[in-house]
């Protein structure tokens, strides 16, 4: 999103959404690539489905049901997002035992906006408490 920080009501997703082309889109877990692949993303090309598969193999995987049933089709998908799933629980046993360092790479056609916002959500299966005044990470769970 684009200049979104310069807003005094609350923050909505609408048309300040930028749209930027993507050619390649490269997560990291650690330093490992996930996928080992470029996905050579090409949206002008129609390009994205690889994008739309990983959300829908997301939900089955993270809640195990069977359905690739979504909240968004792929119309919605593309037209709300594209987003951009990771799932790193199919990663090697190095990346699943320690700490994970979630890095993502965009290799845009164009050059991004100034004052452009992303954002990252991560689901995690422990729950943690972080105490900024000592600074200690406990796990709970």
């Amino acid at each position: 999103m684009t200049d979104i920080l310069n807003i005094a009501s609350e923050a909505i997703f609408d048309d300040r959404i930028v749209k930027i082309e993507t050619h390649t889109y490269n997560p990291y877990a650690n330093t490992t690539m996930f996928p080992y692949d470029d996905l050579n993303l090409d949206f002008g090309k129609k390009r994205y489905a690889v994008l739309f598969d990983m959300y829908t193999r997301f939900r089955k995987a993270y809640y195990g049901i069977d359905c690739f049933e979504t909240l968004l089709n792929v119309l919605s998908f593309i037209e709300k997002g594209p987003f951009a799933v990771i799932d790193c629980s199919r990663q090697n046993e190095s990346v699943k035992s320690t700490t994970v360092d979630v890095r993502i790479e965009f290799d845009c056609k164009e050059n991004v906006p100034a004052n452009t916002t992303s954002y990252c959500l991560i689901i995690h299966d422990r729950v943690i408490e972080y105490s900024p005044l000592s600074n200690v990470v406990r796990k709970i769970m």
